[in-house]
């Protein structure tokens, strides 16, 4: 399932990413649709699996609100000196915390790896 099928669904689901380098150039926007997002972003190898930023802007290259209960791991964040925060978990909905797991990451070349806030 791809990334935006996981923003459509009521149960979430998981995105398995192979071994690659993604160039991504706008934010990834993940808002909870249901009573419990259960998604899943994983990736191959944090060695091999790499997001990269080639947006203009200093954004977030990722934004989740409503991400609960859920676990991304296993990448490699490049912010390319360009983003302000790799991902940005949105507190709008009162919902971060409720058992999100962040593991084997890297997040390299940005001002915030991890921010949690409005």
């Amino acid at each position: 399932c791809g990334f935006n099928a996981l923003t459509t669904s009521s149960r979430g689901g998981t995105l398995y990413i192979p071994a690659g380098t993604y160039r991504i150039t706008q934010t990834l926007k993940y808002t909870d649709v249901g009573t419990f997002s259960q998604s899943q972003i994983i990736g191959e190898d944090p060695a091999k699996v790499i997001v990269k930023w080639g947006g203009t802007n200093a954004g977030a290259m990722a934004e989740f609100t409503g991400f609960k209960y859920s676990k991304i791991g296993r990448i490699s964040w490049d912010g390319a000196g360009v983003a302000e925060t790799i991902i940005h978990h949105n507190t709008t909905t009162n919902t971060w915390g409720s058992d999100t797991v962040h593991f084997d990451e890297v997040f390299k070349d940005a001002r915030f790896g991890l921010r949690i806030g409005v």
